[in-house]
């Protein structure tokens, strides 16, 4: 947990997965953890939840889940945040939500925390949500929403008749969980309230097109200065400012 070789090497990290093709990274990754407590957490929650799945399942559905789970969270969270070189994460979060769900898919009425899995399927996006919204960045919630919908896919995938008597529920768990997906995708300043972030979100296109877009603005308040007040009310900073905007 404290070796930083052992991090450098297996963590998922978006620059080394990306130009170095480092793709065995998306299943390392879920081996480490920075903090005991999120692997305690994680344990936990594989030990009562996973053994269940295991028996009731059995062994293959149980491992294609988990493993997919993995893969999963980390694919979403390579969408969110490929244009932010050095990202890194790293955790089973993603694996164990994969489980949590798919047992949600197959039994949507199975009790998490005195409520219906269903409402805990649908309250947990909502509280992801939030908890993004609140810390200003994803954090690793991007990896287990991922887990979360990978896991629910490969139970309908694995138990199709679950999806035909379920799919109402499912829908409602859905729903807001793609939602949450297309803000932060398309409208990130709807739920990132970190300014930086937002603009790390982008690609170079969109981050060149905002940089012309505010220099031109600029360069319009400094003309309109120059009309109301002449040249002599510029400042060295407006002077150079214009001149830039000339040259480029």
């Amino acid at each position: 947990m404290n070796n930083p070789i052992l991090f450098e090497q297996f963590t998922f990290n978006i620059q080394k997965i990306r130009q170095r093709k480092e793709y065995y990274r998306f299943l390392t990754s879920a081996f480490l953890h920075e903090q005991w407590t999120p692997l305690i957490i994680n344990m936990i929650v594989l030990f009562s939840l996973g053994t269940g799945i295991e028996v009731s399942l059995g062994k293959f559905p149980f491992i294609l889940i988990f493993l997919s789970g993995i893969i999963g969270g980390n694919v979403l969270t390579l969408l969110l945040h490929q244009n932010r070189s050095f990202f890194n994460t790293c955790g089973a979060g993603g694996a164990v939500n994969a489980l949590v769900f798919a047992s949600i898919t197959i039994m949507p009425n199975i009790t998490f925390f005195m409520v219906p899995g269903w409402v805990f399927g649908v309250l947990y996006v909502l509280l992801t949500a939030f908890a993004i919204r609140s810390q200003k960045t994803d954090a690793g919630h991007a990896n287990h929403l991922g887990g979360a919908l990978m896991g629910m896919m490969i139970a309908s995938l694995l138990f199709p008749q679950a999806l035909k008597e379920n799919w109402v529920y499912l829908l409602c768990v859905l729903l807001p969980a793609l939602g949450l997906i297309w803000m932060l995708v398309r409208k990130p300043n709807l739920i990132l309230t970190d300014k930086k972030l937002q603009r790390e979100q982008l690609n170079f296109e969109d981050r060149y097109n905002l940089t012309k877009v505010a220099q031109k603005k600029e360069v319009d308040r400094i003309l309109e200065k120059i009309h109301q007040q002449g040249m002599e009310s510029l400042t060295p900073k407006e002077r150079n400012a214009l001149d830039e905007y000339s040259r480029s």
